[in-house]
């Protein structure tokens, strides 16, 4: 697997707004994360580094995923 850093980014989801660092994953393998898909992560900054929010391109479909609630220290 190959991991891209791309940027720097603050995204606003239902859980709130957090600065980020948004990757581009890369897998040889079919799937949201093949080659020839799009897919980008939006990885919170800070210590936790909780994923807020992904978009991904496949197939013909759009997919986006985004952080509803967070809860420092839960299991």
């Amino acid at each position: 697997m190959l991991v891209r850093a791309l940027r720097r980014d603050t995204v606003e989801v239902p859980s709130g707004r957090y600065p980020t660092v948004v990757v581009r994953p890369s897998i040889r393998a079919r799937g949201i994360f093949a080659e020839g898909g799009q897919a980008e992560l939006w990885i919170s900054d800070d210590a936790d580094r909780v994923l807020v929010q992904m978009k991904s391109k496949f197939a013909g479909f759009s997919l986006s995923l985004l952080l509803v609630e967070f809860r420092p220290g839960a299991p």
